[in-house]
């Protein structure tokens, strides 16, 4: 099976407007492949996403560890 992942991206211009941000948090909607090489390196303390829907199965937790 190929990895459908698409490369990272280049960092190129600079990250959208944040969905959310106060003094203790900054919230970014978007795919985290295009946002995250824009994001400072050492300046993430979590990283939360959420695959796609219909992806067509559960994913294989053994075969992900591996």
């Amino acid at each position: 099976m190929t990895d459908p992942t698409p490369p990272l991206a280049t960092p190129t211009g600079s990250l959208p407007e944040p969905s959310y941000a106060d003094d203790q948090v900054t919230l970014y909607e978007g795919d985290t492949v295009h946002l995250l090489p824009l994001v400072p390196a050492a300046s993430i303390d979590a990283l939360v996403t959420d695959p796609p829907y219909g992806l067509g199965k559960e994913p294989d937790a053994l075969a992900m560890l591996a």
